[in-house]
């Protein structure tokens, strides 16, 4: 929302801006960008939280910053009608009325105090609407404040734990003052890359609207920020974690978590501090653990029911499509994507995305299911799209640009026995796509097995994880992929 108290502050910073900075550029709501766009910016929001100024509640705020070369370097937050003002410059700190802030609660799960505000847009509302209700029954509090600026200022002076951001006006100055009050990990170029959010194809409110570079996108940085709700545990490599869940003692799971580990081993020798890994389709959180030896795990999903369990296993999620990820540009040095992409009405897309997240020369690792022949009513409840054969997985990384170091199939062993199987099993129940789906129905090859069985399946797990370490295996039920972005 725009008033006529905004369209007056906007007027006059065109003149001030000329006057002391003559080739500078001017990102603000109401006005747009103006300006030659690569030149400092100096982005403004001059009345934020307009209803709560229209309705008289003391929640309003002037919001500025300055970016240079997609850094930001000066921030202000003032808020008039209590009379505090927040001020940040990079790598000189945050203070309050001239106060140094120290902002980090340092809480999570139930202690923790997040903020958030919906917007003016309805797709926007809804996203942050899904996003709050996933996390606020492990929280202490939320607060809707009707100002961006003010939550902002809230989280750098430690009096929230979290504040997801909508617009670039909207925390360009909070962002530093967070920063700086409370120093995130080292930002790296890849973090401060142009934020995407001029993609056309983004749903609204997955990415903020970027503008020139000078922002980035709010929930990355508020994942990439120490003041959060959940934070990844650092675990070392150790065959103990095979156990540590329910899912990771079912032989399926175990088996490919295994052929995962054996084809991932060599990249030991190229992780360094400060890897990102983004969990693609995270489910419940299941592989966390699997994948934290090689850097700090980010996970999304569009499931909320999902990403609950991830929230209670202490994982660091959000909501996302994979068809459409909230990240910049460059961000992640490993993605995973296992079993996630046969999901996807657009795999391409995914894949695309997959890519774009990536940084020159980071690898991305994905399981599919294999062969359509092997179709079944486990697909359909499942929800597949597809199964693939190597050549179609193949054909799909190149095209997104991908060079596939690896490509071999999974459960090779068994594949003399469990072919048949399902292929007697997929001519009995063999519903069409458009069936309805019940809660009763179950991934039919993740039912319990015998305990016998179970452990004898596990055994050739292994065996298989020994063989996929050294060769492609030549057939099976899945398929498993590594691949890199080149440098």
């Amino acid at each position: 929302m725009t008033t006529d108290t905004d369209l007056v502050a906007e007027a006059l910073l065109p003149a001030r801006r000329r006057a002391a900075f003559s080739e500078h550029a001017l990102l603000a709501e109401a006005g747009g960008q103006q300006g030659p766009p690569d030149q400092p910016c100096w982005v403004i929001d001059p009345l934020d939280g307009t209803f709560n100024y229209l309705l008289g509640l003391p929640l309003s705020a002037i919001s500025l910053a300055l970016v240079v070369e997609q850094v930001l370097l000066v921030g202000g937050i003032s808020l008039p009608a209590i009379a505090e003002l927040f001020t940040a410059t990079r790598g000189g700190g945050a203070s309050s009325d001239g106060t140094p802030l120290h902002g980090e609660r340092g809480q999570r799960g139930r202690e923790a105090i997040v903020g958030f505000d919906l917007g003016y847009h309805d797709a926007r509302a809804r996203w942050m609407l899904a996003a709050v209700t996933t996390l606020w029954s492990n929280l202490q509090l939320l607060r809707c404040l009707g100002s961006p600026a003010i939550g902002c200022a809230a989280v750098a002076a430690g009096r929230f734990d979290l504040y997801p951001f909508l617009a670039p006006w909207d925390f360009a100055a909070g962002w530093l003052l967070v920063e700086e009050a409370a120093p995130a990990p080292p930002t790296t170029a890849a973090n401060r890359s142009a934020c995407p959010a001029a993609r056309s194809s983004r749903p609204p409110g997955l990415s903020c609207p970027g503008a020139g570079g000078a922002c980035r996108c709010g929930i990355a940085a508020a994942l990439t920020s120490r003041s959060r709700v959940t934070g990844p545990g650092t675990i070392a490599y150790d065959p103990a974690v095979l156990s540590l869940l329910p899912e990771d003692q079912h032989w399926w799971f175990a088996s490919r978590t295994r052929a995962l580990e054996a084809v991932l081993r060599p990249l030991a020798q190229h992780v360094a501090a400060g890897w990102r890994v983004l969990d693609l389709g995270c489910g419940a959180g299941n592989m966390r653990h699997h994948l934290a030896p090689y850097g700090e795990v980010v996970g999304c999903d569009p499931h909320r029911g999902a990403l609950a369990v991830a929230v209670e296993r202490h994982c660091r999620v959000l909501q996302a499509d994979a068809q459409a990820l909230p990240f910049a540009d460059q961000t992640f040095d490993l993605v995973a994507a296992l079993d996630v992409i046969e999901h996807c009405p657009d795999d391409r897309a995914a894949l695309g995305e997959a890519y774009r997240v990536l940084r020159p020369g980071g690898w991305a690792v994905l399981t599919v299911p294999a062969f359509s022949w092997l179709w079944t009513y486990n697909d359909v409840i499942n929800r597949h799209y597809r199964r693939y054969t190597a050549g179609q997985l193949r054909a799909r990384l190149e095209a997104a640009g991908f060079a596939v170091e690896r490509l071999s199939f999974t459960n090779c062993l068994i594949f003399p026995v469990a072919a048949p199987r399902l292929l007697l099993r997929g001519e009995r129940v063999r519903p069409p796509l458009s069936a309805p789906v019940t809660d009763g129905a179950y991934q039919v090859e993740m039912e319990p097995a015998p305990p016998l069985l179970n452990a004898m399946l596990e055994q050739v797990g292994k065996v298989e994880a020994t063989l996929v370490r050294w060769a492609d295996l030549p057939v099976g039920t899945g398929l498993l992929a590594l691949a890199r972005r080149p440098a």
